[in-house]
């Protein structure tokens, strides 16, 4: 099949305005948004990226207080052991009301709190 010039040219157009296209929408796409819109119950809330990050990593926090043994187990550093610890620690002393009262359980100190404090809360 032959093409004359004029659909040659056409079709070298349209090749263009699809890679033109396409490296825009790479590049938009590329760039992210700066922010996100959140609606819950009717109400809107902008958050920026930085915003949605945090709470995202505040909800994903294991809460010592009420976290079962494979909770526990989940955090970085901490294992079967240790739970077990936190957990007698808990039921005999009551609830957590700072990161550092872990520090009466035995086998956590100063280095191992620093280690998995970032994946708790009280």
């Amino acid at each position: 099949m032959q093409l004359n010039i004029y659909e040659k040219i056409v079709i070298i157009i349209l090749m263009t305005a699809l890679f033109a296209g396409s490296a825009i929408l790479f590049i938009t796409d590329r760039a992210g948004r700066k922010e996100i819109t959140i609606v819950r119950g009717g109400i809107e809330k902008r958050l920026t990226l930085s915003e949605v990050k945090k709470h995202y990593l505040e909800e994903r926090k294991i809460n010592i207080n009420s976290a079962s043994r494979e909770d526990l187990i989940s955090i970085p550093s901490v294992g079967e052991v240790l739970a077990e610890r936190i957990i007698e620690y808990r039921s005999l002393h009551g609830s957590f009301y700072d990161k550092k009262d872990l520090l009466g359980v035995s086998g956590i100190g100063e280095k191992k709190l620093k280690k998995i404090e970032g994946y708790i809360s009280v």
